[in-house]
């Protein structure tokens, strides 16, 4: 709610009801990687994900990728689950902000 600032815009239960019964899973590198990516055997939606592959006719060497990017995301990914979370979000404010003025 702090990094997005949602709190503007929807309450504490709103925001638990979507977390509680999404219809939608955005699953982005920043955080965690990917589900299928063939380092991401602790991502919180890695047994979701191996779930619908099951249901797929595709083979795992079609599924399962190697994680490609850059270092600066993995730097980013380690930051996010070592670091207290108040510490990322005053990292990416001050990030976005550089962005904002670069740009």
């Amino acid at each position: 709610m702090q990094w997005n600032g949602l709190d503007k815009f929807y309450t504490k239960e709103i925001v638990q009801e979507a977390i509680d019964n999404p219809v939608f899973i955005h699953l982005t590198q920043f955080v965690n990687g990917r589900p299928w990516f063939t380092n991401a055997e602790n991502h919180p939606l890695r047994e979701l994900f191996d779930s619908y592959v099951q249901k797929i006719p595709f083979s795992d060497d079609e599924v399962y990728i190697e994680d490609t990017r850059h270092w600066k995301g993995k730097l980013l990914s380690f930051t996010y689950k070592h670091m207290p979370y108040s510490t990322l979000c005053n990292m990416f404010r001050i990030y976005r902000n550089y962005l904002i003025k670069t740009h």
